[in-house]
């Protein structure tokens, strides 16, 4: 089932859900804590380099399966390098129970096939041209029972068997001369609604054979209720999101879209469902629900719904997972700590960005979401300013209360304390006396629900945050002015005199638009050549390095990649917020890999050749590596390093270097070792 995206979504050019319950105190010594899914067991073949397997074409011209098995085998590698799919947890193994079960009688099909979980909220399923079938935790966050799985995992089986991915590249090849690369790349994403269609079919006839009811493979076409994005809004669901919600907050909305109006993707979705329903009549068998125990499938829906409001964080999507936590508390009737730490990060979150004047950038549109999430939408955007962050703040300090010990909470409380100071001081008296804005006394922060924290270490944080604002205000304000002073940091060097470094994967692109699929050959020979080059200048600079590559994995090496997994998540969500600051929830499992490695400084570095600017429709540099880059002459490498100091929370080097010419070897070998040479010298 595609619903919408293929395996390519995941590839390089991304590189980088309490209704009305009464409000009940939570009591820590009763509460417990849920824990995010990892990786573990040996790593699995398919995520080793040298055990990659590429895809078969039995059609076409000699080329183009060549270039198709080069582009597949480049695309597979960089997503089963990125941390998002997971092996030896719980999901991915309920899956491979369920492929066990709709694929007995087919043996020699079932070995070629492998299932695994993958780290995303969106609802979604996918097949690789290998055997690799992909399935989104937040797809079966939204599953109703087993049998909706299994024929979705029919749907996939039937995309590998019938070949799809290859047809849909081969589709594409003959639209070559008429689409700009980009555009076409894009276009791939999406499988077309006849082959859609023809996986429905194919996949019915699997599944009618299955033990599963026949009548949720209509229904798994139209599953996509989410719950909590559909449910109704109470006047006392805004008191058990937060009991420091304001009560004169207006909660009133009325939506000006119809229900009844159908986008593209559901015109299509109810076709499917038609379309099944006429195939499955005359042949319906009653069939099971859940062959597995019920309480399985209950308990992976469970965690895939909490694990989906984690997704909804690093997503910067925080109105969706305070929305979420709060309705499944509702729904399982829990005070689980990690969903009251969810809601608390999130309105963190968007204090933070409210705060530095940018909530618009991460705040949902109320007019694009109907019923109970749009209604939340549209409350929120009313609280934008001090009551968002008093909100956000007051929530800080009582979660912390329940669990003083938490570093992660202590943290955010710490920050929050900051922005008050820096946001919402008017000024400090000669007597060291806090004058806060809009009238609003500093005492009142602190009653009813005071802070787990010593007054004094309060007024020294908001102190703090004061000071650093004012020093702001003193410093660099004018853009071009910071620009040139960037500038002249980078012509003078910013000798750090760093002994020990983490390397984190090191990568080198090469977008050309002209000869897409040879930049997949040019871009793996150099990138090896990039590892090589870092090892023997850090040698020969006396510069300690751990080198964290995924090409260079065994399969026991499972610490290896947890590490390397958490470190690529990790960076792709700070580096969407970097320009805010924002503490990462995982920051505490960040400290133990520093603590491991004996070092707080952690570097990224890599090349990005782009031969001729792709159109507006097409990819930018941003989608490769996540910085704000806008190339625009003909021919330009970007060579970059990043180096960040974990200890302190800050970037000591972002250096973007460009060069108006083809990307030559001795040159990107020469940056390398200047930047290398700047890391370490005094």
């Amino acid at each position: 089932m595609d619903f919408g995206r293929t395996y390519f979504l995941f590839t390089t050019l991304g590189f980088l859900l309490l209704m009305g319950f009464p409000y009940e105190p939570l009591k820590a010594q009763k509460s417990k804590e849920y824990s995010l899914l990892i990786h573990s067991g040996e790593i699995p073949e398919d995520f080793l380099a040298e055990k990659e397997k590429n895809a078969l074409m039995t059609y076409g011209t000699r080329k183009s399966q060549e270039r198709f098995m080069v582009r597949n085998a480049y695309h597979l590698r960089q997503l089963m390098a990125s941390g998002n799919v997971l092996f030896g947890d719980t999901v991915s193994a309920y899956i491979n129970k369920v492929a066990n079960i709709i694929l007995k009688n087919d043996p020699i099909l079932r070995k070629e096939l492998r299932f695994y979980a993958t780290r995303s909220r969106h609802i979604n399923a996918f097949s690789a041209p290998n055997g690799i079938i992909f399935v989104n935790i937040g797809l079966i966050a939204n599953l109703e029972n087993e049998a909706q799985l299994a024929f979705i995992l029919c749907h996939e089986i039937s995309h590998y068997t019938s070949k799809h991915p290859q047809k849909k590249y081969l589709e594409s090849q003959y639209k070559e001369k008429k689409h700009h690369s980009g555009e076409r790349l894009l276009s791939e994403q999406h499988y077309t609604p006849a082959l859609e269609f023809e996986a429905d079919s194919l996949g019915l006839e699997r599944y009618l054979n299955s033990p599963y009811a026949s009548s949720e493979a209509a229904t798994a076409c139209k599953i996509i209720k989410e719950y909590a994005k559909t449910a109704t809004v109470k006047p006392e669901f805004y008191t058990t999101i937060s009991p420091f919600y304001p009560d004169t907050t207006k909660i009133g909305y009325e939506f000006l879209h119809s229900e009844s109006r159908l986008n593209p993707e559901e015109i299509i979705s109810r076709k499917r469902k038609n379309k099944l329903l006429r195939q499955i009549n005359n042949r319906g068998k009653k069939g099971e629900l859940c062959i597995i125990p019920d309480e399985a499938f209950d308990f992976i829906q469970k965690t895939c719904r909490y694990e989906s409001c984690m997704y909804a964080i690093e997503d910067q999507s925080y109105e969706t997972a305070i929305y979420s936590a709060t309705f499944w508390q509702s729904y399982y009737q829990t005070t689980d700590l990690f969903l009251e730490k969810i809601k608390t990060f999130g309105w963190y979150g968007l204090a933070k960005y409210g705060n530095a004047g940018k909530i618009w950038e991460i705040h949902d549109d109320y007019q694009e979401h109907l019923s109970g999430y749009g209604s939340f939408c549209y409350v929120t955007e009313q609280l934008i300013g001090f009551p968002l962050h008093r909100l956000a703040l007051k929530n800080a300090m009582y979660i912390h209360k329940i669990k003083p010990s938490d570093p992660l909470l202590t943290k955010v409380e710490e920050e929050l304390w900051k922005e008050t100071g820096k946001y919402y001081i008017s000024s400090i008296d000669i007597e060291g006396e806090i004058i806060m804005k809009y009238g609003i006394s500093f005492d009142s922060l602190l009653s009813p629900h005071e802070s787990t924290l010593p007054l004094t270490q309060i007024r020294f944080l908001i102190m703090e945050g004061f000071n650093n604002k004012m020093l702001l205000s003193q410093k660099i304000t004018d853009k071009r002015i910071e620009k040139k002073y960037q500038q002249r940091l980078l012509n003078k060097g910013f000798n750090l005199g760093i002994d020990t470094i983490v390397v984190i994967e090191p990568i080198y692109q090469r977008i050309e638009p002209e000869d897409l699929d040879n930049s997949f050959v040019i871009s793996t020979i150099m990138q090896n050549g990039l590892v090589q080059r870092i090892e023997e200048y850090s040698a020969r600079l006396n510069l300690k390095s751990f080198l964290l590559y995924s090409a260079q994995l065994r399969a026991s090496q499972i610490n290896y990649f947890r590490r390397l997994s958490l470190l690529n998540q990790w960076f792709r969500e700070k580096n969407n917020t970097k320009d805010i600051g924002i503490i990462t929830f995982r920051q505490e499992e960040l400290q133990k890999i520093l603590r491991h490695y004996g070092t707080p400084y952690f570097v990224w570095m890599g090349g990005v050749h782009l031969l001729k600017q792709p159109s507006a429709g097409g990819f930018s540099l941003q989608d490769v590596i996540e910085l704000p880059l806008n190339p625009t002459s003909k021919y330009e490498t970007l060579y970059y390093t990043i180096v960040y100091d974990l200890s302190k929370e800050e970037y000591l080097i972002i250096y973007p270097k460009y060069v108006k010419t083809t990307d030559r070897a001795d040159v990107f070998h020469s940056i390398i070792y200047d930047m290398l040479f700047q890391i370490r010298k005094k």
